[in-house]
């Protein structure tokens, strides 16, 4: 399919397996890349089950995502398995079920809510284990996050806790991707300042992909980790100037703000999460062919 794409040159159009998406910017652009398509599959003998197929279509459900404009949700259908899942009554099925909801990493404020459920060892659950279980369901089944515009510029906001380290990558005040990572071991130790610094190192690292060769906004909230982070500032700590090295070929400007007024944290946000579907600009308007 790939070489049928670059023959043709195919314009918004995503093969997998035996399925087709092509995509638009608009209804214009849309019936433009629907109709080269149809020319090009004629041309080699191609054929489509008519029945089968979905045009102009402002949703979609695709590889598990339930795709709207501007929206990505995880698809209501794959979730219904996890959703009806009854409480855990041992160790086996508790760690099945942790391990489901990690790999969604759909779950605002995860490292938070998946903390009462790490250390069980007692069963039944207690009520704020189930209360805990019951929470994540839920969160799991309104989770939604926005698309990313590659025209509005970048936000990083991070923040640590005694067990975790999280950050959020905004755009215009909304979420476009999160990240967290639960502390383990020695870590845990580690000054609120040293954490809040690993979780900026980590989360830059994480959206390099997005980040790099673009001016963006680093926020924090710990006044000296903006300061050891500042080009004109003199640091000696052979650790920091190592941080500051890993991130020498970033271009961005930090700010510190105090706990309570970061985005991520007033609403809740501390997430496991990273999601990025390079078409998403384009499914205003979709043809899905079978």
């Amino acid at each position: 399919m790939d070489d049928f794409m670059s023959k043709y040159k195919l314009q918004d159009m995503f093969p997998f397996i035996d399925n087709s998406t092509i995509c638009g910017k608009d209804q214009n652009d849309h019936d433009k890349n629907f109709e080269n398509f149809e020319m090009a599959a004629k041309s080699e003998g191609l054929t489509m089950n008519k029945d089968k197929c979905t045009y102009s279509a402002t949703t979609l459900d695709f590889l598990g995502y339930h795709i709207s404009y501007n929206t990505l949700s995880p698809d209501p259908e794959r979730l219904a398995p996890l959703l009806n899942l009854p409480t855990p009554t041992d160790q086996k099925s508790l760690k099945c079920i942790a391990d489901m909801f990690s790999y969604t990493k759909w779950i605002s404020k995860f490292s938070d809510k998946i903390y009462p459920l790490n250390n069980v060892l007692k069963f039944p659950l207690n009520s704020q284990q189930v209360k805990a279980f019951e929470s994540l369901k839920v969160e799991l089944a309104n989770a939604a996050i926005q698309v990313i515009d590659e025209n509005i510029p970048f936000t990083v906001e991070t923040g640590a806790l005694d067990f975790a380290i999280s950050a959020t990558l905004n755009q215009d005040g909304r979420p476009v991707a999160f990240y967290s990572h639960m502390l383990q071991g020695s870590e845990q130790y580690h000054s609120s300042v040293e954490k809040e610094a690993q979780a900026i190192i980590e989360s830059i690292h994480r959206w390099r992909h997005f980040l790099l060769g673009r001016h963006f906004t680093l926020i924090t909230d710990q006044r000296s980790v903006a300061f050891m982070y500042k080009v004109t500032s003199k640091i000696k700590n052979d650790k920091i100037m190592r941080w500051r090295i890993a991130l020498s070929h970033m271009i961005f400007t930090i700010t510190q703000h105090p706990a309570t007024s970061l985005w991520m944290h007033s609403q809740g946000y501390t997430v496991q999460q990273l999601v990025h579907i390079h078409f998403m600009s384009y499914l205003h308007h979709c043809a899905i062919l079978v």
